[in-house]
């Protein structure tokens, strides 16, 4: 992203150092480490900024996600709208903090909590594929906010977050915002 002149932001709550599990001298390691292992993967996979809310739900932060304040602050920090950035996210409360925050593209990764949301999920989609390299692995389906047939239990997603990209993984959304989503 950043050999495309893209800025990277990292926006993440963190509330194990709120409630005491873990000290922010820890959590300052974990994300060193995180950003040595990128740039040990790419020389350029480098953080422009890191957004950390530490607090616990019950504080009622208006940074913690799925509120919008670190992606209203990061938006102002760059100096852009909603409309021209691409939040990646692995939670239905990253998707809604970014729906707050006015960020119109929105990725979902479904590695982690991101597979087990869409287990299910009764949304229409449409199906995309890369068209700037044929033989590219990325398969990308956008859920849109109306359903196509009822679900008994309802879907895990909430139809607020939609419309949404879903990706295979963090290398696929990268893929498909170098492709102009």
């Amino acid at each position: 992203l950043r050999r495309a002149s893209c800025k990277v932001a990292l926006v993440t709550n963190q509330s194990c150092v709120g409630k005491g599990i873990i000290k922010h001298s820890e959590l300052k390691y974990i994300h060193e480490t995180l950003q040595s292992m990128l740039i040990a993967e790419d020389s350029d996979a480098i953080l422009d900024k890191l957004y950390v809310c530490t607090s616990t739900k019950d504080q009622d932060d208006q940074r913690m996600k799925p509120n919008p304040g670190m992606i209203l602050e990061a938006l102002e920090q760059f100096g852009v709208n909603g409309n021209e950035c691409v939040f990646v996210g692995d939670t239905a409360t990253d998707m809604l903090a970014a729906r707050k925050g006015g960020v119109s593209k929105r990725v979902l990764v479904s590695t982690g909590y991101g597979k087990d949301l869409m287990i299910g999920s009764p949304f229409h989609a449409k199906y995309f594929s890369s068209q700037m390299d044929k033989s590219s692995p990325l398969s990308v389906t956008k859920f849109h906010p109306y359903k196509c047939k009822s679900a008994e239990d309802g879907p895990k997603l909430p139809q607020s977050v939609l419309p949404i990209f879903l990706v295979k993984d963090l290398s696929c959304a990268v893929e498909l915002i170098l492709c102009g989503i």
